[in-house]
């Protein structure tokens, strides 16, 4: 035989080898105990450690006794990863047998994975200490700072990582978060705020996040895209309190930070924050092309002025969607739309069709407000959504107002929204120096107050002396008439839905196919399919027809 087919024989031998090598897998079963009441076959192990000893290949499982609890961290690195594909052959699993296993993690990680992804990871209790004991904080040294299930990605990769499904978890007590994604480009983690490939295609679904520290889940990173294509459905992150002595913002349910293109729908934040620095609901930061859908924030709160609001697009946000979300009783704004100096650019983005009910029960605040203290809030599209907001049952020292614009602004557009306020609370508060500002189609109406509105710092206290003072005209002063005949006991979404039967606001608002919506890349134009309640929008046509508010009758 020649050498040239020598060495072809023994290449293709050792790529048979490797073949092999990458169909095999194995299922450990983890157990305290010396029996084995797990799957056939399984190969024994019975502690963390013994599971944390091995080199994990792709289609690996892991299984923890389900009816066991376990001491310690669960730590994968590159050596453990499976492959992007998602296939349950290409992955490592890592789940329970029997039941639902507890991973006790004290003052450490439940899950630590550094450097590595191809996971799938369900169905697993995670507890930590709930305190500061053995947490050094340093903005230098995220990695010290523990989670329930902690991703770390230190390395710089050539491109992001790739799959990752996190779903049926409960996390509780752990300093940082419940679940943590964090991207830096270097191991001492000095390079923190830079750009660095971080992740692709992550679910988590059906998760409670609880009585933990900084955030339920978060994503942070340097660049706006070092992850794409997250999603984060049927969450439930509350009680997460906060640390009380921290200068940044901490408290949160949800945050997507440095993630292009990413989703949170039907989930839930609620009383996050209470010793928390200004924490959020549920927000973006740094992000483009996000949505954040058919969720709920209520409750949250902050030990400051700032914040401790139910919805968020904040510094850098851009393309982004807030829209059939519910957010009542939060002591800062419902939907917060803000810039901070230093942020990337923020713009272009939109929010429709959500309710808010009794938001700013604690600050200075809006249902809807909007502040730039940077680069500019520019391009932003507002309607189709129903504001409520009582003055009864304020926190001491709250001035809310319905709708709150405290600085300049370029191209804000507020179209079709039912504004309305009883005892007392403003209806708008919008500074001076707006440019290409547009209020059009939009129902201001006062339960039995005074009408009250400011516009440049003037105020006026009929709705012609607005449209008279700020020239924005087209807008309506009627009854919204809710289903519930507008009880003070207005309480939740339901009672916002508006009354057929003798309807004052049916076919009463811009024709929105009409007028210059914003256009997000890769987002169908116009002004969506539906309403809050899911009833169809009006199609494409120079005689549509839209009602105000976030129901369309």
């Amino acid at each position: 035989m020649s050498l040239q087919k020598t060495r072809r024989a023994m290449a293709h031998s050792m790529i048979e080898s490797l073949e092999a090598r990458c169909l095999l897998s194995t299922t450990y079963f983890v157990t305290p105990g010396s029996g084995s009441n797990g799957p056939s076959g399984a190969t024994i192990k019975h502690t963390l450690a013994d599971v944390n000893a091995l080199d994990l290949n792709r289609g690996d499982k892991v299984y923890l006794d389900g009816t066991a609890s376990f001491s310690g961290t669960l730590s994968f690195n590159a050596a453990d990863a499976g492959l992007a594909t998602g296939l349950a052959a290409d992955v490592v699993t890592v789940t329970s047998y029997g039941g639902r296993a507890t991973i006790n993690a004290g003052n450490g990680d439940a899950i630590y994975v550094e450097n590595a992804a191809g996971f799938d990871i369900s169905n697993l209790k995670l507890v930590g200490t709930s305190d500061d004991s053995g947490v050094n904080y340093d903005s230098t040294a995220k990695k010290n700072h523990p989670a329930g299930i902690n991703f770390v990605t230190n390395d710089n990769p050539a491109a992001r990582r790739g799959y990752v499904h996190i779903s049926d978890i409960e996390a509780t007590g752990f300093w940082q978060a419940g679940i943590y994604f964090q991207t830096s480009v270097k191991t001492d983690w000095s390079g923190y705020n830079s750009a660095g490939n971080g992740y692709d295609f992550v679910t988590i679904d059906n998760v409670w996040i609880h009585d933990s520290g900084n955030t339920g889940i978060e994503f942070i990173g340097g660049a706006v895209n070092d992850s794409t294509n997250v999603t984060v459905s049927n969450a439930v992150t509350e009680y997460n309190a906060g640390h009380a002595g921290l200068t940044h913002n901490n408290g949160s349910g949800i945050i997507l930070s440095s993630v292009d293109g990413g989703v949170v729908r039907n989930s839930v934040a609620s009383y996050n924050g209470i010793l928390g620095y200004g924490g959020v609901g549920i927000w973006a930061w740094k992000a483009a092309n996000i949505t954040i859908e058919h969720s709920e924030a209520h409750h949250n709160q902050t030990s400051t002025n700032k914040d401790g609001g139910g919805f968020d697009l904040d510094g850098g946000v851009t393309n982004s969607i807030l829209q059939h979300n519910y957010s009542h009783d939060n002591e800062g704004s419902g939907y917060g739309l803000f810039q901070y100096r230093g942020a990337p650019a923020w713009g272009n983005n939109i929010v429709r069709y959500n309710i808010s009910r009794n938001d700013a029960r604690g600050n200075d605040a809006g249902a809807i407000s909007i502040w730039d203290g940077g680069s500019g809030i520019k391009n932003v599209d507002i309607y189709g959504n129903t504001i409520y907001m009582d003055g009864s049952g304020l926190f001491s020292g709250a001035t809310p107002q319905a709708i709150q614009i405290t600085t300049r602004t370029t191209n804000v557009h507020f179209y079709n929204n039912i504004i309305a306020t009883r005892n007392g609370v403003q209806l708008l508060d919008i500074a001076r120096g707006q440019s290409g500002f547009i209020f059009k189609g939009n129902d201001l109406w006062t339960y039995g107050g005074a009408f009250n509105t400011k516009w440049s710092g003037k105020t006026d206290n009929s709705l012609t002396g607005f449209q008279s003072r700020s020239g924005q005209t087209g807008n309506f002063s009627l009854v919204p008439k809710f289903v519930n005949n507008d009880a003070l006991s207005l309480g939740t979404a339901e009672d916002f839905r508006l009354n057929t039967t003798s309807p004052t606001l049916k076919d009463k608002g811009v024709n929105l196919w009409r007028v210059a919506l914003v256009a997000i890349p890769n987002k169908p134009a116009g002004p969506g399919l539906t309403d809050y309640f899911g009833s169809a929008l009006a199609g494409n046509s120079d005689t549509a027809l839209f009602s105000i508010g976030a129901n369309e009758i």
